[in-house]
């Protein structure tokens, strides 16, 4: 919110400043910079970002992207299956 308010974006919700191109433009120029200033490798920087509000990751919540959750296995790795919606949108931008 903190972006918004200074780039002077009206929104009454979290989910609309997600779906803005602007924000999300700003995401993958701080994810580039951040990546520049690390020295990473092209292969190792995301070509596309898909903002999701939700809750944060804290003991009192339970989340998708929790390890053991929809999202990620009790092993820390990604359940593909589950996963596959966030790809289906990416694609489709």
């Amino acid at each position: 919110m903190e972006y918004a308010t200074q780039k002077l974006i009206q929104s009454d919700s979290i989910l609309h400043l997600c779906r803005l191109d602007v924000v999300q433009r700003h995401v993958m120029d701080e994810i580039r910079r951040v990546s520049k200033d690390h020295e990473l490798k092209g292969f190792e920087i995301c070509r596309s970002v898909w903002l999701e509000p939700g809750p944060y990751l804290q003991d009192d919540i339970e989340s998708d992207w929790e390890i053991g959750g929809e999202l990620i296995t009790s092993t820390g790795k990604l359940r593909r299956g589950n996963a596959k919606v966030f790809a289906n949108l990416l694609n489709a931008r």
